[in-house]
């Protein structure tokens, strides 16, 4: 973000905010990439949004390239999208049961992506990878998952492991790289069923699977990279990845938080033509497999 108008640029009511944030909140704030590991000495506090651009409380104009990490494609208060939210809102804001709209936005969903076959809405994308996880070892009766070096998918103690950019020295070798948890108090022993691998790399993938057979439950990968900026998987790659798992009894887990809707309107499973996955579709995913896969729900 950049402010309009670099001589005007004064964030002191953002700074005395941060001060008084910082006497109630972990860190100032309700999310790292809030807080200062991102911002600085102390975060820009923002008041309000429209279209693409932002206001912080000190006056200042910024244009959004952030849009709430993609989350909002009609950008900040769309006429439209604000008068659906009062409309529903109108009506009641929380109910202990069902409702039609669950219905409908799930049939919306089968519609736009490729391999929704029934769908489970999350609170957040951490909750809808613990369920994602549980299912694939509870349907494989294996433990171990699989991820890959610089991927994100919540703050999850199973995955929580090398997510974040390291000096070269301190990744180990391909064949073998460091596992390194990205917090302190993360369960050790949930970490041991953890296997890490470099991405875009088929043969390290292949050889990962030879060395734990019978054991891998589910490989959990972003679409296109993004964590750690924009890199899009090589030319075959996902398909390759696809292709092993198949092989070995595996289930593929896309991770579409990102690339969900927007790389394509069914995600990257539909942009390269991905089938039979479990998929995280931001903030919820699809499971697809082949039939018969799960057993009956319980009545």
């Amino acid at each position: 973000m950049r402010p309009k108008s670099a001589t005007a640029f004064c964030t002191e009511k953002s700074k005395r905010l941060y001060q008084r944030a910082a006497g109630v909140l972990v860190e100032g704030g309700s999310s790292n990439s809030r807080g200062p590991a991102n911002y600085g000495d102390y975060p820009i506090f923002m008041q309000r949004g429209q279209g693409s651009r932002l206001y912080d409380v000190d006056g200042n104009e910024y244009i959004d390239w952030m849009m709430g990490f993609g989350a909002l494609p009609w950008g900040h208060a769309d006429p439209e999208v604000t008068q659906a939210i009062a409309e529903g809102a109108a009506t009641g804001a929380h109910f202990a049961t069902a409702t039609e709209i669950e219905i409908e936005v799930a049939e919306l969903l089968r519609q736009v992506v490729p391999n929704a076959e029934v769908v489970r809405f999350a609170n957040t994308g951490t909750e809808a990878v613990m369920a994602v996880l549980r299912l694939a070892r509870g349907y494989t009766g294996r433990p171990k998952i699989l991820k890959f070096e610089g991927h994100y998918h919540g703050w999850y103690d199973d995955i929580l492991v090398a997510s974040n950019p390291l000096p070269p020295g301190a990744v180990g070798l391909r064949s073998d790289p460091v596992k390194i948890a990205d917090s302190s108090g993360l369960n050790r022993h949930a970490l041991e069923d953890t296997i890490v691998v470099p991405w875009n790399d088929l043969p390290s993938l292949e050889r990962a699977i030879q060395n734990h057979p019978g054991q891998i439950a589910a490989v959990i990968t972003e679409g296109v990279m993004a964590n750690m900026g924009v890199i899009p998987p090589a030319e075959g790659y996902l398909e390759g990845l696809q292709k092993l798992t198949r092989q070995n009894g595996i289930l593929f887990i896309l991770d579409e938080t990102v690339t969900g809707f927007r790389i394509a309107p069914g995600g990257c499973q539909q942009h390269y033509r991905l089938s039979r996955i479990l998929s995280r579709l931001a903030k919820r995913w699809a499971a697809d497999f082949p039939s018969p896969l799960l057993p009956d729900a319980p009545k």
